[in-house]
């Protein structure tokens, strides 16, 4: 499927749902791997709108789409839909899967507040969705507070490679390295529903599109990482400061997760004061202080901790709340397709 009617496809799609503020696809359905868009898979989409409720009110009763809901989600309604999508359980993101479209297509589409993807955006809060804004997308409707809003994503992500990459390392691994940070803790590499391999697949077939989103963010972080001549190689700073530096430019609210791994006499210690603890910006400074100072292997290990963490709770509370979203019957369905994907992958 060439890129025209692939994005002709997306639009249409797209066209039989409410109006959403932003949109975009992921996924093998909509960016190549391995140099084509696979006309099998699933199209997977999300979209971001102002209101929770009144966009699932429309899309049930005046749009005519209320199939695409579980029959416990139709009984109950757009507000109780409004509630399980906004609720603490998952990423604040509501799916409707295996949605068929002509010609035995079938797509999926998440559903996530404005506000919501903004605030994950800047303080990765579930890493849900901006993990997926990590790598290349095919936005379909365009906001310029995202796009504002995901530019600091990107530089998080950049920041947060290079804390985990040694002092060379080549343009592949680096690639490679931020298209890993949304799966670490993901529960589904662990049952081996997803291919190992798919983090190596989906650079090797979007370099180009690698190196556009990630060039502004490298060029804002040109005084601790050093990209050789041809732009293939590089060479980051180690010493204590520059590591200090990256981790404060991460989002305030990860950068606390971090603290887990200290002592709370240590931070006290360096401030001489428990008052001082309570404030967001002085306790992001301490942690990223206290980080750098244990060293490159601690602070690769707190980093991918924390990591880990955000993404486990917030994939794990998703995969549950997609069994009352899209029902016994789709979730059954959808699961299976994911092992018997796995298992395939496995044999090779």
């Amino acid at each position: 499927m060439n890129d025209n009617t692939d994005t002709s496809l997306l639009r249409e799609v797209l066209a039989s749902l409410p109006a959403a503020r932003f949109s975009f696809a992921y996924g093998s359905g909509a960016i190549p791997q391995n140099g084509v868009i696979s006309r099998n898979r699933m199209l997977d989409f999300v979209v971001a709108v102002d209101g929770a409720e009144q966009w699932h009110r429309e899309n049930m009763y005046v749009r005519g789409n209320n199939y695409h809901y579980s029959n416990l989600m139709r009984f109950f309604g757009p507000h109780a839909v409004a509630s399980v999508q906004q609720s603490a359980l998952g990423a604040r993101v509501y799916y409707n899967t295996l949605v068929p479209w002509k010609n035995g297509r079938l797509f999926k589409y998440g559903v996530i507040t404005f506000s919501d993807l903004m605030e994950d955006l800047k303080e990765w809060q579930t890493l849900y969705v901006s993990g997926r804004m990590h790598k290349p997308i095919k936005i379909i409707k365009a906001d310029k507070d995202i796009e504002t809003a995901n530019e600091r994503n990107i530089e998080n992500a950049a920041c947060a490679a290079l804390l985990t990459l040694p002092e060379r390392f080549d343009e592949t691994k680096f690639y490679e390295r931020v298209a890993s940070l949304s799966y670490l803790g993901d529960p589904r590499l662990s049952v081996r529903a997803e291919d190992p391999n798919k983090v190596c697949k989906i650079v090797s077939s979007n370099r180009e599109a690698f190196r556009r989103l990630y060039a502004p963010a490298l060029r804002r972080l040109k005084t601790v990482v050093y990209w050789d001549s041809s732009g293939s190689g590089a060479t980051q700073d180690m010493q204590t400061d520059a590591r200090e530096a990256l981790l404060k430019r991460l989002p305030s609210k990860f950068v606390h997760k971090m603290r887990a791994v200290l002592a709370e006499e240590e931070l006290q210690h360096m401030t001489r004061s428990r008052r001082l603890l309570r404030s967001t910006t002085v306790m992001k400074r301490l942690v990223a202080r206290a980080v750098a100072a244990k060293g490159n292997e601690y602070c690769q290990k707190a980093l991918t901790g924390a990591l880990c963490q955000t993404v486990r709770q917030s994939s794990t509370a998703q995969m549950l709340k997609g069994v009352l979203t899209a029902g016994v019957v789709r979730s059954t369905k959808y699961a299976l397709s994911k092992l018997q994907k796995g298992a395939v992958f496995a044999k090779v």
